[in-house]
């Protein structure tokens, strides 16, 4: 396919971001991720069918989600500027006795500058990841793109399983074979970040990585792998209540359809 044809979008503010959807408690992406981890057949077979939990107060780097048999730490893979534009462009939301009020974003007219990490690291060799790395006392957060990369190498250092999710949605423009889309998507992965899965190969190397995102409203979760990003589990997103919840709240008339 044209690469015209494809892209990605970033997943919306209320998804994405946690405490963005005021006065709600479940404004907060670890939560649809542990239901995912809870209703995943690859994920229940890790924990030998184990629930998944949160714990209430996480201290002593106690892992995001833990289970009997095995634990997990959530990321998103998204950089600090990213997230920062997103939160300061998106309209706000606030949950109130009377329903959900919508408000104006907290920038109108003001241009942002942002990465993309797909895009930062699409073009590195590993060799320059450590450069940059070596080079974190020289680094602020003016020089944003060494910025956005070293934060990123430091989440990869975590010595723990993790998965990352990647905010972003796959979406096309004409239509397309769903496998043929898949295998798109998992060339571009592997494009993209094959170079920083050979960095947390190198120092998170007794721990599992795994990456999610989304693509005509399912998941996709892949083996973050230097030797290639294995697809492991295709998982229809509306079997995660908070995922949709948090869908609604951003887009409220996404299931209405005007003639």
């Amino acid at each position: 396919m044209d690469d015209s044809k494809w892209g990605v979008e970033t997943i919306l503010a209320a998804v994405v971001l946690n405490n963005f959807v005021k006065n709600k408690e479940d404004s907060n992406y670890e939560l649809f991720l542990l239901e995912f981890l809870n209703r995943s057949k690859y994920f229940q077979g890790k924990s030998k069918y184990n629930l998944y939990q949160k714990l209430a107060k996480e201290s002593n780097g106690e892992c995001d989600a833990i289970s009997i048999e095995y634990s997990i730490d959530f990321k998103l893979l998204a950089s600090p500027s990213c997230c920062k534009a997103l939160r300061l462009t998106s309209n706000s939301i606030k949950k109130t006795t009377m329903g959900v009020a919508y408000g104006n974003a907290r920038t109108i007219d003001e241009e942002q500058t942002m990465t993309v990490l797909h895009n930062l690291f699409r073009d590195k060799k590993l060799n320059d990841l450590l450069l940059i790395r070596n080079e974190e006392e020289n680094i602020s957060s003016e020089d944003m793109h060494d910025y956005d990369i070293l934060n990123t190498l430091k989440t990869m250092e975590t010595q723990k399983n993790l998965l990352l999710f990647f905010p972003f949605r796959f979406y096309t423009d004409e239509a397309i074979a769903f496998d043929k889309m898949l295998k798109i998507i998992n060339k571009n992965l592997q494009d993209w970040f094959g170079t920083l899965a050979e960095y947390r190969e190198l120092v998170g190397m007794d721990f599992e990585t795994y990456l999610l995102t989304e693509y005509d409203n399912r998941f996709l979760l892949y083996l973050f792998s230097s030797n290639g990003f294995k697809l492991l589990e295709v998982f229809d997103d509306y079997q995660l209540p908070t995922y949709q919840k948090l869908l609604n709240y951003d887009d409220p008339l996404r299931h209405f359809q005007l003639d």
